[in-house]
């Protein structure tokens, strides 16, 4: 009983040799995606607590336009991003003047400015966007994107999350190996 056990801790089925043999590859081996791409990596950049999007990447003109004005239907007043936006690249995607240097790679990487929540409370609004879902479980981008891609180190994680809260690492149904890795970096 215990040689079985053991068998099916490595994936082998001791009733069928055949099955056996192919099965001793890795999840984590490198294998072709689904489609044809042109990423190697993904780097998922989300800072918690950063400085605001209207200053960063999501340039709001018309916030910017009715600066210390009142808001119809709101208490207090507009306040636009004191910093201007450049179009930047072939793409011409806007970029804040805080970035000087990402403005010059800006063709390399994906801006996404059209992620929204009806629920206004970060927590629940940080799930959804690193699980896509409100409901938990669900598995993380980064299990997704190591379940379809692989990982050309069998060495090391496949991703890793530096802080931040659970949601953003965990595999959920899919098998544990495409769990991330958190990296505690706080000096607590």
């Amino acid at each position: 009983m215990g040689a079985l056990s053991v068998a099916s801790l490595f994936g082998l089925n001791p009733f069928d040799a055949e099955a056996a043999i192919g099965s001793m590859e890795s999840p984590l081996a490198p294998k072709n995606p689904p489609n044809k791409v042109k990423a190697k990596h993904v780097i998922h950049i989300f800072a918690e607590g950063a400085p605001s999007h209207v200053d960063t990447w999501d340039p709001k003109p018309v916030l910017t336009a009715n600066n210390d004005k009142t808001i119809p239907g709101h208490e207090g007043l507009a306040y636009g991003s004191p910093f201007k936006f450049n179009k930047s690249g072939k793409s011409g995607i806007e970029v804040s003047e805080v970035f000087p240097k990402l403005a010059t790679c800006i063709d390399d990487m994906a801006v996404i400015r059209s992620m929204w929540t009806d629920v206004p409370a970060h927590d629940v609004a940080q799930r959804f966007m690193c699980t896509g879902s409100l409901q938990l479980p669900k598995p993380s981008m980064g299990s997704w994107v190591v379940y379809g891609l692989g990982s050309e180190n069998q060495n090391m994680p496949g991703f890793i999350t530096m802080g931040g809260m659970p949601d953003c690492r965990q595999s959920s149904f899919l098998p544990g190996i495409y769990q991330g890795c958190n990296v505690n970096y706080s000096r607590r």
